[in-house]
């Protein structure tokens, strides 16, 4: 039996709707279901990301999907005048651009070639300074070093950011009426030249007035030696802010204000006034910890902040546990330049088990200190009294007056969370037997810590510290000036001051970190060090895992690690608080 199938004309009416309906069913889904890149050939960098922020805005990026094929049509038409908006800003005004478009599957891929031609050049710059200001060292080096020179390719960006830096010079140097009388580029598109024209008149230069304290029990010539500047100085805004933030960390006051009334000014001297909330004159604080190396621990600090309308302070703090306890008192005074000067008188009684011996020392001491060009430097004096008991050889009863001198320089670019920065220290003393001391010696000692960041998250941390003691025999100094290393902030993998005593030390360490949460960073690391009477005798290493969490109290550390140059399989777990730098 054979069938067959015949069509009316209706049937076949319908037989062609049903494929065009199918046709135009295929170019629609097709089409809405497209997803859109681009490519860029042929660009310098920094156009190349300007070309790409406009095209972003032009509301059609890789990740966006859905697109009718008008959208991308006008993509494939607008783009070409978006990269030659995007070009002029750097002096392209003649760029070619070759389109091409290919499609796989849903994806349109649009590939723009562009050769951006001759780039516009500045062949006459006029900087004109006018005012007071024209005399000024500081906006002379500005212009001297004016980020635009003739024959430079013009840059907008350049050209914008020049202009406001000129400006800013001008009223940091006091000259707060300053304004650009002319700022003119002229581009010649054919010739492919621009000119550029900055008149800028600086005005009269301002100066400092009266300064008006208002808020605080202390002398007014107290509060006015926080200020960087005197009256009938030239007016400079960055010395008010310095002026606030050395009052706000002065330790007397919860907030400080320092305004400048400009609209108060009067023959262009401008009064400041500056406002004060005080802290409590005084405060106590009591703590209570533990550490590996001293098990439980207690803290107490009392501090009269305002002994005397001078802002002379009194402090007293311990710190007891079974191996350490610790008594001081301190009497601090301002200096001259009291953010960065003070004189601190002291008394202290310390008793400390070393593993090695015990020792109790009693002594009173003055310290000057001061900071110059970033390095804080403390010169001391101290008289000790010190009775030392090791546990091998006799015991030793000293006095000896000590002159000493610390230098530090910290650098870091957070003071909390530091992920770039370096710490280098220095300290020298000595004494001189018959000048108030039982024996002469003299010890040197530099220690330096270096942070970075590394790419994925990751950080490396080094440290080093190297020391040595010129004495007949180290067994003549009390344990309080012995050279030590072992423990969390020096040698971990040993216990605390594990190796020595020795004339010298040498130390080292690098660690590798990685953030894993919230500034937790975990990584090995890897410690050398000894103390002995031969520098680099029998150098110790030890290894293991730290973690280190950066708060804002401090960094607290906690390691787990084992010696590696002795036969010596035990694990040492230690913990530590302190700043990162």
């Amino acid at each position: 039996m054979s069938i067959k199938q015949y069509f009316t004309l209706e049937s076949l009416w319908s037989k062609l709707f049903v494929i065009a309906l199918f046709f135009v069913c295929f170019w629609v889904a097709s089409a809405f279901g497209s997803v859109l890149s681009y490519e860029l050939h042929g660009l310098p960098e920094k156009p190349a990301m300007n070309v790409k922020h406009r095209l972003d805005i032009l509301g059609l990026s890789m990740e966006k999907d859905g697109l009718t094929k008008l959208e991308v049509d006008r993509f494939i038409i607008s783009g070409p005048n978006e990269i030659r908006e995007g070009l002029t800003p750097f002096g392209y005004f003649h760029p070619k651009i070759e389109t091409k478009v290919k499609r796989k599957h849903n994806e349109w891929i649009v590939s723009f070639h562009i050769n951006p031609g001759p780039r516009t050049k500045i062949t006459h710059l006029s900087l004109i300074i006018k005012g007071e200001g024209k005399n000024d060292h500081q906006i002379i080096r500005t212009v001297g070093n004016f980020p635009i020179k003739t024959n430079d390719f013009f840059d907008s960006e350049t050209y914008v950011t020049a202009k406001d830096e000129l400006l800013n010079a001008a009223i940091a140097r006091g000259f707060l009426d300053s304004k650009l009388e002319k700022s003119e580029v002229l581009i010649d598109k054919k010739a492919n030249k621009a000119s550029v024209t900055l008149t800028l008149n600086t005005g009269r230069q301002y100066y400092f007035g009266f300064t008006k304290f208002d808020g605080s029990s202390l002398s007014n010539s107290l509060l006015m030696r926080y200020a960087p500047y005197r009256s009938d100085d030239p007016y400079k805004a960055a010395q008010i802010e310095t002026f606030q933030q050395d009052l706000a960390q002065s330790g007397y006051f919860k907030q400080a204000w320092v305004v400048p009334e400009k609209d108060k000014a009067v023959n262009y001297k401008i009064p400041v006034d500056v406002k004060m909330r005080e802290r409590a004159s005084v405060h106590f604080k009591l703590g209570l910890g533990f550490g590996t190396d001293t098990g439980p621990r207690g803290s107490g600090i009392i501090m009269l902040r305002r002994l005397n309308r001078y802002g002379h302070k009194l402090s007293f703090s311990t710190r007891i546990s079974a191996k350490h306890q610790q008594f001081v008192g301190n009497y601090t005074i301002p200096g001259r330049r009291p953010a960065t000067e003070r004189y601190v008188g002291s008394v202290s009684y310390v008793f400390q088990d070393y593993r090695n011996g015990e020792s109790l020392k009693r002594s009173v001491a003055a310290h000057a200190i001061f900071e110059d060009y970033g390095w804080k430097h403390t010169w001391g004096l101290s008289l000790q009294r010190e009775d030392s008991r090791p546990k091998k050889g006799p015991d030793i009863k000293s006095t000896l007056l000590i002159p000493s001198l610390d230098l530090l320089y910290v650098k870091k670019d957070d003071p909390i969370k530091p992920n770039y920065g370096y710490r280098i220290g220095f300290n020298f003393k000595g004494a001189k037997e018959g000048v108030l001391a039982d024996d002469s010696f003299l010890q040197l000692r530099g220690d330096v810590k270096y942070v970075t960041l590394l790419p994925l998250s990751n950080r490396v941390v080094l440290r080093g510290s190297g020391g040595y003691t010129f004495v007949n025999s180290i067994d003549d100094l009390p344990i309080s000036l012995q050279f030590y290393t072992g423990g969390p902030d020096s040698l971990r993998g040993f216990r605390f001051n594990q190796i020595g005593p020795g004339k010298s030390l040498v130390q080292a360490s690098v660690q590798l970190q990685h953030d894993v949460w919230n500034n937790l960073y975990i990584g090995p690391f890897y410690d050398i060090g000894n103390a002995s009477d031969s520098v680099f005798h029998d150098i110790n290493e030890g290894a293991g895992v730290a973690a280190s969490w950066l708060t804002p109290v401090g960094a607290l550390r906690f390691s787990v690690g084992t010696p590696v140059s002795k036969h010596d399989s035990s694990i040492i777990v230690q913990f530590s608080m302190g700043p990162e730098l």
